[in-house]
């Protein structure tokens, strides 16, 4: 850009003027005003060449962070992508991201993904789902949450989905280790959506927070134990 910018002040400055002043470097430089200005114009198209390359592969790296690869495929670390299968959920920049994936509209998984400076993540889960309770049209009422131990090497990851079966809301909960993936999911039912998911790091159980304030609290086998 420094480089562009210098050309571009000269090419549009009053040369002439310029070449009046400085007469005889430029006679002893470049023998007459014509190569002088010649030389400038070819500078600045230099200029303006390298800036468009720069440009190009910066968007190109910019566009390739967006995105993590595992095979064949490419997931979104950003929200509705047009004429995607997946649609993320929450991201936690730099760290992790979950959502759901869909087949068709009705044939879904849940997803959990790592995420690394290369864009290729060192933990990849795929979580079976209720098509029931996770469809694409109702993919607006449907919320993920992560959490995880202080060192990152236990998560879990919670689905809610605001399909009611009764009087209650459908919810699952998935345990997933670094080291071994994914441990077990299990299916709960809510009495109202989650507002928040919370790793006790002196048992490994997990507490989900009810929007009330309420808590559910689960083991790290995930056995439910009590709520307030």
């Amino acid at each position: 850009k420094t480089l562009e910018a210098k050309a571009n002040k000269l090419f549009e400055s009053d040369l002439d003027a310029m070449v009046a002043n400085y007469s005889h470097f430029v006679e002893n430089t470049y023998n007459n005003p014509v190569v002088l200005k010649s030389y400038i114009k070819a500078l600045k198209e230099f200029a303006e060449r390298e800036q468009r390359k720069k440009s190009e592969t910066l968007a190109r790296y910019e566009e390739a962070l967006r995105w993590l690869v595992t095979g064949e495929e490419r997931i979104p670390l950003f929200a509705n992508p047009v004429n995607e299968k997946y649609k993320m959920l929450v991201m936690e920049d730099e760290r992790y991201t979950a959502g759901l994936a869909y087949v068709d509209s009705l044939n879904v998984t849940g997803y959990f993904h790592t995420i690394t400076p290369s864009r290729r993540p060192d933990i990849s889960i795929s979580i079976k789902m209720e098509p029931k309770y996770f469809k694409l049209s109702t993919l607006p009422g449907a919320v993920a949450m992560v959490t995880s131990d202080e060192g990152e090497h236990i998560f879990y990851v919670l689905y809610f989905s605001s399909v009611k079966e009764g009087q209650k809301f459908r919810a699952s909960l998935s345990k997933v280790y670094r080291a071994d993936g994914l441990a077990w999911t299990n299916p709960y039912q809510l009495d109202l959506n989650p507002s928040a998911l919370r790793y006790q790091e002196d048992n490994g159980s997990v507490i989900i927070v009810l929007s009330d304030g309420r808590e559910m609290i689960i083991d790290k086998n995930g056995k439910f134990l009590t709520g307030n």
